[in-house]
């Protein structure tokens, strides 16, 4: 379930795709409309735009992937409450939250969730990535750093950036987001309470 209409469609294109790669598909049929693939096993794969009338409302879904939940329109609770009341509780039941954290969300739902799973406080898992993880955000030329902003000392004294880590953010920052260093953080967390 996505946020757009838009992010909908992506989001089917990329299954038709990984579909039609499948050689241990059981169904050769190809998928049947915009939004739904349907298998001979009785599965059936559905994508759905956040804020739908009651999406998931009345069926028993064992795999939901709920994308961007702090940019969805409308009720945000009312709609995770409906989502989460049609997963049953089943060890082979999956029910995922992934997002970009948005600080504009007044409804704080997706902090909830993460909050929550990070402290073993509810039935779901908190996986968080800071950015620093990932190993395409950092150069390998750049300028000597110099000196070190006091933000960018307890970054590395907290999480042991290298100077090719720093040298990237310093770009981002320079390049995407000049004079608007809190967005990056809202882009890039390095940690839960730079999400939220």
């Amino acid at each position: 379930i996505a946020h757009s209409d838009e992010r909908t469609r992506n989001i089917f294109l990329i299954s038709k795709r990984i579909y039609a790669q499948d050689t241990k598909k059981i169904d050769d049929d190809a998928p049947k409309n915009r939004k739904e693939i349907s298998y001979a096993h009785d599965s059936i794969f559905k994508t759905a735009t956040a804020g739908a009338a009651h999406a998931g409302s009345g069926a028993t879904v064992n795999f939901v992937h709920c994308t961007e939940v702090p940019r969805w329109p409308g009720n945000i609770r009312e709609q995770m409450a409906t989502l989460t009341e049609s997963v049953p509780d089943h060890p082979n039941s999956w029910f995922v939250i992934e997002a970009s954290p948005n600080w504009a969300d007044t409804s704080s739902v997706f902090e909830n969730y993460c909050r929550a799973g990070a402290a073993g406080t509810s039935e779901f898992t908190c996986f968080f990535v800071p950015w620093f993880e990932l190993p395409e955000y950092a150069l390998v030329k750049f300028p000597a750093l110099g000196v070190l902003d006091d933000y960018e000392t307890r970054l590395r004294e907290r999480f042991q950036l290298t100077d090719g880590q720093l040298a990237w953010r310093r770009r981002k920052l320079a390049t995407s987001y000049p004079g608007i260093p809190n967005q990056f953080m809202q882009d890039y967390p390095a940690d839960l309470d730079e999400c939220f």
